[in-house]
C-alpha cells in the first residue's frame, strides 16, 4: 500500500514538472519527446535528475523502451512502466506499478477468516505486516452489510495479552475496549475501515483492513518507552470520560514500580494509598480502607484467587511478588455483577501469563529480600509459564539492633506462584494459576507466629462465536495461622485457626452489536472455617484442650447485567446479582433467654444439626445501576447506585490486618452485612494537553457491622 501510495504522489509531482513547450530541450528531453512522439508510451520525471545525463547515441529503429534502458546505463536512475505504457523514471526507488497477482481475487489461503487455523493467520501476517498493508478478513459472497471483527489485543516483545486496549473504527467513529484476556469482539460494515489501537504505555498502531465477512485479526503493539521523572498515576482519559465505569482505578505495574517504597521493595497494596477514597489503617500495615469501610470489606483477587492475608511481615509487605503482576482494578462503587462477597470494594490483581516467544529470567537482591522470575513458552507459543518466587533473610538486620530483644528475635517469609497457559485452538484457551506463601516470626523469646496462604485455581475460556464467549474458573482458597508458645514448659500451647473455601462459577458475556453488552453467570462459593483449636504444646504442658467445631456455609449467586448505548451522549447499564446463603451443621445451637444478651448465663438451651442440615439461610437482591452522559467530546457526567452483601466476617481486635484474625460466617444470630452506595462524578479534559479533573462524591450506608463489647478477648 506504502508503494502504490508512493507512485500516486510521484506522478502528481512529475506530471507537475513535465513541460516541453517553451523550454530549451536537453539531450534527455529530446529523446523523451521523440518516443513520445513515435510512439504511445508517456514518460514522467524530474528534470533536475536528467539535466546533466549524457544520452550515447542510439540506432535507428530501436524501441523505445530500450532507448530509455540505454539512455538511463550507468546513471543511477531506474525506470518503470505501467500496463497503460507510463514510464516512470525515478532515483534509488523502483516505483512498483502493477498490484500483486489475484490482489482482489486473493487465494483463500491469504484470507482471515470464521476458521483460519493458526498457521494460515501467521502466512496472513508474513503479507501484511506493516500498518499500509491491507488486511482482507473474512470470505466474500456472504448475505448483510455488517460483519464482526475480534481478536487479541497482544504485546509485540512478549506476547502477552492486553487488557484496556482501546480498538477504534476511525471512519466510523466506534470502538471497544480489550477485556482481561486482550480479547475485543466489533461490529463495523463491509468495505475498507482503518483500525486505531491505543493502550497504556504502548505504541499507538493502526491497520487497515477490508472487511469481506466475520473474521479474526490478532493485533500485535510494541511499548513505547518513555523517560517518567515523577511518579504519577495516570488513567486513561478517554476511557474515563467515554466509559461507563465510575470510582475504578486501573494501575499497570510500570506505574506502581515509580512509587517510591519501603527498602526499595515496589509494593502493590501500597500504591492504592495513593488513589483517592483510600486511607491507611495504620503504619507498619498494608490493609487499607475504602471510603470509610473496614479492611475486612476488602476483597482482594489473584487470577480469581482470594487472599485472606495479603501481607507479608505483619504488613510491611504486600505478598504479591511485583515481578509477576501485569496490573490492578480497584473497583470503589459501581462493582460489577460479577463481583460479590464484599460491601466496601474489590481489588483484582491479574498476573502475566509469561512470554511465549523466548524464554527469559529476570533476578534481583535487596537488603530484605531476593527474587527470581522465570518464563517462557513450553515446546511451542501455544503454552508458555510463568514462576516468581521471593525470599527474606530479614533477621541479619534484627541482629543489628543492640536491644537483646530485638537480636533473639526471627522475622521471615517467602511466596511462590506458577502460572500456566495454553491455547487448544482459537476458541479454547486453559489457565493455571497455583499460589504458596508462609510468614514466620518470633519476638524475642515469646510466641512464634506462623501463618500461610495456599491457593490454587484452574480456568477455561470458550468462545462461541465471535459475539459469545465464557469462562469457567474452579478454585481453591486455603488460608491458616498458627500460634505456639514455649517458654515456660507448663504453660506451652499451640493455638489454631483456619479457613477454606472451594470456588466454582461460570461467567458469560455476549455482545450482539456496538450498542449492547451482555454480562450474566453463575457462582457458588462453599466455607469451612476451623474457628480454633488450643493444644497442648508439649506432654508436660498443663494446658487444657479446648477445639471448637467448625463451621460451615455456602454462597450462591447468579447475575445478570446489561450495558446499553441509547444515544451517541447517553449510555445506561443496569445488573441484579441474587445471593442465596445457607448456614450448616454439623453444629451446636444456643437458645437463649428472650429479651436477654445473648451471654453464657442467659442460655436456656441447645439444638445439634447433623452434617448437612440447614441451619439458617439469608438471600437478597444485589442492585447494580448507573449512567453516564457525554456533554461533549471532553466532558461527562456519571450517576451509581448499588447493593451489596456479606456473608463472612473478620473478628479482630486491632484496626489493622493481623495474622490472628479470625474469620467468622453469618448464622442465626450473625446476620449478613449489607452495604449501599450513590455516587455521583463529573470528568473533564482541561486544556491541550489533557489534563484531567475528576469530581466524584458519594453517600455510603452499611449494617450488621460485628464490633466487641468492652473487655472482651479475642483468645
Amino acid at each position: 500500500m506504502k508503494k502504490r501510495f508512493s507512485v500516486f504522489l510521484v506522478v502528481c509531482f512529475l506530471c507537475s514538472m513535465h513541460s516541453f513547450g517553451q523550454q530549451k530541450l536537453s539531450g534527455f528531453d529530446s529523446l523523451v519527446f521523440s518516443i513520445e512522439k513515435s510512439s504511445h508510451y508517456h514518460i514522467y520525471y524530474d528534470r533536475k535528475q536528467t539535466s546533466e545525463l549524457t544520452v550515447p547515441a542510439i540506432p535507428p529503429g530501436t524501441s523505445a523502451v530500450t532507448s530509455i534502458k540505454m539512455a538511463l546505463e550507468n546513471s543511477g536512475l531506474n525506470y518503470s512502466i505501467d500496463p497503460s505504457g507510463r514510464i516512470f523514471i525515478t532515483k534509488g526507488t523502483v516505483i512498483q506499478t502493477t498490484l500483486t497477482p489475484n490482489f482482489f481475487t486473493r487465494d483463500k489461503s491469504l484470507i482471515v477468516g470464521p476458521d483460519t487455523p493458526r498457521n494460515i493467520l501467521k502466512k496472513a501476517d508474513a503479507v501484511a505486516v506493516t500498518e499500509n498493508k491491507v488486511y482482507i478478513i473474512g470470505q466474500k459472497g456472504g448475505s448483510g452489510t455488517t460483519t464482526v471483527l475480534n481478536g487479541y489485543v497482544r504485546d509485540a516483545r512478549s506476547g502477552e495479552p492486553l487488557s484496556a486496549a482501546s480498538v477504534l473504527v476511525e471512519d466510523q467513529g466506534t470502538g471497544v475496549a480489550t477485556d482481561g484476556y486482550g480479547f475485543f469482539s466489533i461490529t463495523i460494515p463491509k468495505g475498507r475501515h482503518v483500525l486505531k489501537i491505543t493502550s497504556l504505555g504502548m505504541k499507538e498502531t493502526r491497520r487497515q483492513i477490508q472487511m469481506a465477512g466475520d473474521g479474526r485479526l490478532d493485533i500485535e503493539i510494541k511499548e513505547d518507552v518513555t523517560s517518567l521523572k515523577a511518579a504519577v498515576i495516570v488513567a486513561q482519559k478517554q476511557s474515563n470520560v467515554r466509559g461507563m465505569q465510575m470510582g475504578v482505578e486501573k494501575l499497570n505495574i510500570k506505574t506502581i514500580r515509580q512509587i517510591p517504597a519501603i527498602f526499595g521493595e515496589v509494593d502493590i497494596l501500597r500504591s492504592l494509598l495513593t488513589l483517592p477514597g483510600v486511607t491507611s489503617v495504620g503504619e507498619g500495615t498494608a490493609g487499607y480502607n475504602v471510603r470509610g469501610g473496614s479492611a475486612d470489606q476488602n476483597l482482594i483477587l489473584l487470577n480469581d484467587i482470594t487472599l485472606y492475608n495479603p501481607t507479608h511481615l505483619f504488613g510491611f509487605f504486600s505478598a504479591v511478588d511485583p515481578e509477576v503482576v501485569k496490573g490492578l482494578e480497584l473497583y470503589k462503587s459501581a462493582i460489577p455483577e460479577k463481583y460479590g462477597g464484599r460491601i466496601s470494594s474489590v481489588m483484582d490483581v491479574t498476573t502475566r501469563e509469561g512470554n511465549s516467544k523466548k524464554f527469559t529470567g529476570s533476578a534481583g537482591i535487596g537488603p530484605l529480600t531476593s527474587r527470581l522470575t522465570l518464563e517462557g513458552p513450553l515446546g511451542s507459543e501455544k503454552t508458555s509459564f510463568l514462576l516468581g518466587g521471593r525470599v527474606t533473610y530479614s533477621d541479619w538486620l534484627l541482629k543489628k539492633i543492640e536491644d537483646p530483644a530485638f537480636q533473639n528475635s526471627q522475622a521471615s517469609f517467602y511466596d511462590l506462584m506458577l502460572h500456566l497457559s495454553h491455547e487448544f485452538s482459537d476458541k479454547d484457551r486453559l489457565y493455571i494459576t497455583g499460589y504458596i506463601s508462609k510468614d514466620l516470626f518470633r519476638l524475642n523469646e515469646d510466641s512464634t507466629y506462623s501463618y500461610q496462604n495456599k491457593n490454587a485455581s484452574l480456568k477455561w475460556k470458550h468462545d462461541f462465536s465471535r459475539k459469545f464467549y465464557m469462562v469457567i474458573t474452579g478454585g481453591v482458597d486455603d488460608y491458616k495461622y498458627k500460634v505456639e508458645g514455649s517458654n515456660n514448659p507448663q504453660d506451652a500451647f499451640t493455638l489454631n485457626f483456619g479457613v477454606r473455601q472451594i470456588n466454582t462459577k461460570a461467567d458469560f458475556n455476549y455482545a450482539p452489536n456496538n450498542k449492547n453488552a451482555i454480562d450474566f453467570g453463575l457462582q457458588n462459593i462453599i466455607y469451612d472455617i476451623a474457628p480454633g483449636s488450643l493444644l497442648p504444646g508439649n506432654s508436660a504442658s498443663l494446658v487444657k484442650p479446648d477445639v471448637l467445631d467448625n463451621e460451615k456455609g455456602s454462597e450462591t449467586a447468579i447475575y445478570l447485567g446489561d450495558q446499553y448505548k441509547l444515544t451517541d451522549k447517553l449510555s445506561i447499564q443496569g445488573g441484579l446479582r441474587y445471593s442465596f446463603y445457607r448456614y450448616t451443621g454439623p453444629q451446636k445451637v444456643y437458645e437463649y433467654a428472650p429479651g436477654q444478651p445473648l451471654d453464657e448465663k442467659t442460655i436456656i438451651d441447645s439444638n445439634f444439626y447433623q452434617k448437612g442440615d440447614l441451619i439458617q439461610t439469608y438471600h437478597g437482591p444485589e442492585i447494580r445501576l448507573s449512567a453516564r452522559y457525554l456533554i461533549n467530546d471532553r466532558s461527562s457526567v456519571k450517576l451509581s447506585f448499588n447493593t451489596l452483601r456479606q456473608y463472612i466476617h473478620m473478628l479482630t481486635n486491632t484496626a489493622a490486618i493481623s495474622p490472628t484474625d479470625t474469620w467468622k460466617l453469618s448464622d442465626p444470630f450473625v446476620q449478613p452485612q449489607v452495604g449501599r452506595q450513590i455516587s455521583a462524578g463529573y470528568y473533564t479534559q482541561l486544556g491541550k494537553k489533557g489534563v484531567e479533573l475528576t469530581l466524584e462524591a458519594y453517600y455510603k450506608t452499611s449494617e450488621n457491622y460485628l464490633d466487641y463489647k468492652r473487655g472482651a478477648k479475642l483468645i
